[in-house]
């Protein structure tokens, strides 16, 4: 039987100077984002803990929330937003 686990990497967090969280080796994960105005975020990974690869850019027309499945295996996980909009962004990944 397959479990899951919640990563929470920032809860209402300015995010703009960016935020890392470890991950564990998920066979399947889904980003869940909430912005709490306009903002550009930049969705990047790890695949060794140090060196991160930008995988996608997701941007926010105003306040809302989105959940997105990341298909990529990664160590780290880092999110960085163009401004001080407070964000909060937890993963649930499956293994």
């Amino acid at each position: 039987m397959r479990q899951g686990q919640v990563i929470e990497i920032c809860s209402s967090e300015d995010i703009q100077t960016g935020v890392e969280k470890e991950l564990l080796v998920f066979t399947r994960m889904s980003l869940y984002l909430k912005a709490e105005g306009e903002v550009d975020i930049t969705l990047s990974l790890s695949p060794n803990g140090s060196d991160f690869f930008e995988v996608e850019e997701i941007e926010f027309e105003e306040a809302g929330d989105a959940v997105f499945e990341i298909g990529y295996v990664a160590k780290k996980i880092k999110l960085e937003a163009d401004n001080d909009t407070d964000i909060t962004a937890i993963i649930y990944g499956v293994y």
